[in-house]
């Protein structure tokens, strides 16, 4: 078993959750009943925290696993406690009181899961528990103004798109500004695949609950709209995956965890609160974001002849024959060929996609009216030695100022990576 299994495993406590905590919020009608689901969110949180402490503090693969299977249900719970808090429900009775010693409790299972293992692992329940409550709780604020909303959530998923293709600094700015722009870019890169699957997570509930869920129309509209945001998020970690293979990187494994992790998480806030027979709407979704975002990772990490670590030479070799049909595109309009390849923008290509073998590398081009030569520095691996790939050509380009050589003989490799 693998760490990502554990991760798809964790459904199982999600779900179990949702039916013992179904049933206690059926009983929560009365101010005693409110006391009774706050007992059972902060019982339920103590235990995952023990499990956690107990799976981080022991030296053994085996207990990694298991912090691993209960993150997702952990994060539902916390953004469950925030929400109860949100609400206003929480009156200082004296039931309430007598909580406090769980509250202890769990701040010091905190403190103790941060000392015993990894800060970051604490860091990440409080902040992805917190982040789903925020979202979650904005959203009825929102209200009618959704569309607006959705539009903002896929221009920030575009724009990490383009950062994550494009393996580049967003803008180039001066070096003071530069710390600032680098936080912005991680963060629309890093944090906004999760955030969006929360929307999409609330674009589901909100076509089940309500007189949205009345019209079917509306009801289609919002699903379709959850739907592109998945896709998007898909497409980033296929994107990334590619750059992984290229660059020994861990990005797109890393947005595969997050988004997995929010998704299960989401859907526990889902199904908690939605009528019994539109439960499974969120059993629908924690199933469906995992599953679907691991075959977008695949596709990024195998080609496809099947064989891991050709990914990135086959996109190269796909843009590199857009580019090439642009190219023949604009001689048949101009007679000659594009002495630049900013030429062919925006009349042949909205924009010149780039190759995905090295960060900062772009494409190899010289042309003139009757002749062109186009390449990019290749490598079959990470830890190969580059060299220059000629991908198409006409006429007889001058053999000056074909700069592919001198760029691949930067990146020389280290063949003894995988030696004894």
């Amino acid at each position: 078993m693998t760490l990502i299994d554990a991760l798809l495993l964790g459904i199982l406590p999600a779900i179990l959750l949702v039916w013992v905590g179904g049933h206690v919020r059926a009983w929560a009608g009365d101010e005693k009943g409110v006391q009774r689901w706050l007992l059972f969110l902060l019982g339920v949180l103590t235990l995952l925290l023990v499990a956690h402490v107990i799976a981080i503090s022991m030296n053994i693969r085996a207990f990694y696993f298991l912090f691993v299977f209960f993150l997702p249900v952990t994060c539902g719970t916390v953004a469950s406690l925030f929400l109860y808090f949100f609400s206003g429900q929480m009156t200082w009775s004296r039931d309430t009181v007598k909580t406090l010693p769980l509250f202890l409790i769990v701040v010091s299972l905190f403190i103790l899961l941060g000392i015993a293992g990894d800060l970051t692992a604490t860091v990440f329940i409080i902040f992805g528990g917190v982040s789903l409550a925020l979202v979650w709780k904005a959203w009825n604020w929102i209200g009618r103004w959704y569309l607006a909303a959705w539009a903002v959530q896929m221009i920030f998923l575009c724009v990490g798109i383009w950062a994550t293709d494009t393996n580049t600094p967003l803008l180039e700015t001066p070096h003071r500004l530069a710390v600032i722009v680098q936080f912005i870019q991680g963060v629309i890169v890093f944090l906004m695949p999760g955030l969006a699957i929360i929307t999409a997570a609330r674009l589901v509930y909100m076509s089940q609950v309500g007189e949205q869920s009345k019209d079917w129309r509306k009801v289609i509209l919002v699903l379709l709209l959850a739907a592109s945001i998945l896709l998007l998020v898909g497409y980033q970690i296929a994107l990334a995956s590619v750059w992984d293979v290229a660059t020994d990187g861990i990005l797109g494994i890393f947005l595969w965890f997050l988004v997995s992790v929010s998704g299960i998480a989401a859907a526990v806030i889902m199904a908690l609160f939605l009528p019994n027979k539109r439960k499974l709407f969120a059993l629908a979704f924690a199933l469906i974001v995992p599953l679907s975002m691991r075959y977008a990772f695949r596709i990024g990490m195998y080609g496809p002849d099947g064989q891991w670590g050709t990914s990135p030479a086959f996109v190269t070799e796909r843009r590199a024959e857009m580019v090439d049909r642009a190219i023949q595109r604009y001689y048949d309009q101009h007679g000659g060929y594009p002495r630049a390849l900013n030429d062919l923008v925006p009349r042949n290509l909205v924009y010149i996609p780039k190759p995905i073998m090295i960060p900062g590398q772009t494409w190899c081009y010289k042309g003139g009216r009757d002749y062109y030569r186009l390449g990019y520095v290749y490598r079959q691996y990470f830890y190969t030695p580059a060299s220059a790939r000629v991908h198409a050509a006409v006429g007889e380009p001058p053999v000056s100022d074909w700069a592919c050589e001198d760029k691949a003989a930067e990146y020389p490799g280290s063949l003894g990576y995988h030696g004894p």
